[in-house]
């Protein structure tokens, strides 16, 4: 393994606030690294969880537009918003 230096890693908590998330993607957008670390420490039940949800999604969308083979197909939706969802 290979220890990369600060210059090559994009670190962002990802919070509700979608001013902020914005500047925070765009940074992304204008500096690239080769390693991109989104925490997701959106607070679910505020009124701008699901606008902040929609801004990672175009972000996610515009970095990387080709599905891996392992993303579920465009038809279907993982069910679960939680680890503990899935483990009941």
């Amino acid at each position: 393994f290979e220890i990369m230096g600060e210059e090559e890693i994009a670190f962002k908590m990802i919070r509700t606030n979608v001013s902020h998330v914005v500047g925070q993607l765009d940074d992304i957008r204008k500096n690239p690294r080769k390693f991109i670390c989104l925490n997701d420490n959106i607070d679910h039940s505020h009124k701008d969880a699901s606008t902040v949800k929609a801004v990672l999604r175009d972000f996610y969308e515009s970095m990387f537009p080709l599905p891996s083979q392992f993303e579920l197909p465009r038809e279907y939706r993982n069910r679960f918003l939680h680890m503990t969802e899935l483990q009941e």
